[in-house]
């Protein structure tokens, strides 16, 4: 980890500390403890103290410049962090002079006297410690202690390739977008193989229960794959409306709220050694595993982020589709001036919903201008180019193509060689895909409520 993610982690275990505290008094924790906690350990378990001056003087800085652009004066929570031996003992070290200049020339009393009144700001600042986070990007405490970091959460690990059928496994990775759901194999009565199939169901003890996480990964080729990932709601079922899955069965379990995810989670969350494993179902250990623990904070913290999306609209205002019935790039052989204008508005309407669906995973599309045309959607981080058409009847596929063609020609030297595919309302027909595939051109479309692709969730 960075020392920024390592200030952000000290940040948000040192406001745990306070909202702790019922009385009117605060102990200081030392350097340690405290690195301990954020997960700076040596080899034997114990907290490593050094560097850590350096991690809460870049947690210093994080604090001052939100400061800056906030009316309210955010107390100096770093002296919360004490010596333990030396002139300084149990007070805060001479490293706190960044915040306060004179703390050196300060005598002991003084230095007490101080660091007394500074705690007494620290907890009237209350719940507004929690808005520092908000602010922040990171996870207010008391919803990660009371909510998915209690000892009754449990996290989970299932599998993707369901019926242990390499063929089937991006057939079951739609099942689970569309349907916001993870799959079981094994049955829910089939106490075989390590009773997988009755824990799954939550029918034994120690299986899964309402409110546990789970996340639907594996590692394939050495390298670690996600599906999604989403909280437990309510009890299993065996059955599933709506849904097309390419085999029978045990048991699923329905994920709300549900985030479909591909591609990897941020370098620093160590999802490779979270999916060693060849099983269907793994439980995860944060209590007792430093990588097992930061996945399941990175889970929380995307869950977390997705509640507060809920309600909020996503901007679209990187997005610029053309609804004119002058638009030449919706001229398809013969159409009346009624027709372009809403195949520009079902398109338009396809664009942001699925700017919307990207966003759940914290990415973004945009539009690349040549000359005067212009394609509907690029998203640069992964280098795809999209072409939306309002139907799946072939001359909207056939002006896709050729629009897809072109703009990778033209943007060859900016573009390089872009992953094509068409956004569409639906599924297209198997004779169309086989073109299509023939053509490295792959589709994205919507399925209820979520979008799909025929490219392992390289779009989606």
């Amino acid at each position: 980890m960075t020392e920024d993610q390592y200030a952000q982690r000290a940040l948000s275990e040192l406001i745990a500390h306070i909202l702790s505290k019922r009385s009117g008094t605060i102990e200081g924790l030392n350097y340690q403890n405290l690195a301990f906690r954020i997960g700076r350990r040596n080899r034997h378990g114990e907290g490593v103290a050094i560097g850590m001056g350096r991690i809460l003087g870049r947690m210093g800085h994080m604090l001052r410049e939100l400061e800056n652009n906030w009316s309210s004066r955010i107390p100096n929570i770093q002296c919360l962090v004490i010596d333990t031996v030396g002139p300084n003992q149990g007070l805060p070290g001479d490293g706190i002079d960044e915040s306060w200049s004179d703390y050196r020339s300060l005598t002991r009393r003084e230095k007490e006297d101080r660091v007394h009144r500074e705690h007494r700001e620290i907890l009237a600042f209350g719940s507004q410690w929690n808005q520092v986070l908000k602010r922040l990007g990171i996870w207010p405490v008391s919803a990660a202690r009371k909510e998915s970091r209690s000892v009754e959460t449990a996290y989970w690990v299932v599998s993707p390739n369901v019926r242990n059928n390499e063929a089937t496994v991006q057939a079951w990775r739609r099942a689970s977008v569309v349907g916001r759901a993870a799959f079981m194999g094994w049955d829910p009565n089939d106490m075989g193989h390590g009773g997988i199939g009755p824990a799954f169901a939550g029918k034994t003890k120690r299986g899964i229960n309402p409110g546990d996480v789970i996340l639907i990964a594996r590692r394939h080729r050495f390298k670690p794959e996600i599906v999604g990932f989403g909280t437990v709601h309510g009890e299993f079922a065996e059955r599933i409306r709506g849904v097309k899955t390419p085999e029978t069965f045990g048991s699923l379990r329905r994920l709300s709220p549900f985030i479909p995810w591909t591609g990897l989670p941020p370098s620093n969350v160590p999802l490779a050694e979270v999916v060693r494993h060849t099983k269907a179902l793994v439980r995860l250990h944060p209590d007792r595993n430093d990588a097992h623990r930061i996945v399941c904070e990175w889970l929380d913290q995307q869950l977390y982020k997705r509640s507060l999306r809920a309600s909020a609209k996503p901007s679209h205002s990187d997005i610029k589709v053309v609804s004119s019935p002058d638009n030449h790039q919706l001229d398809y052989r013969v159409q009346t001036r009624a027709r372009i204008i809403k195949a520009a508005r079902v398109e338009a309407g396809l664009i942001k919903d699925y700017q919307g669906w990207l966003a759940q995973q914290g990415r973004e599309i945009s539009a690349v201008k040549y000359g005067t045309l212009q394609c509907d959607a690029y998203e640069e981080g992964r280098n795809n180019l999209i072409e939306a058409k309002s139907s799946t009847h072939r001359e909207h596929i056939r002006m896709a193509v050729g629009q897809l063609l072109d703009y990778a020609f033209q943007g060859k030297m900016k573009l390089g060689d872009p992953h094509k595919a068409i956004l569409l309302p639906n599924e297209p027909c198997a004779d169309i895909v086989k073109w299509l595939d023939s053509l490295e051109i792959n589709i994205i479309w919507r399925e209820k409520k979520a979008f799909v692709d025929n490219a392992n969730g390289r779009f989606t």
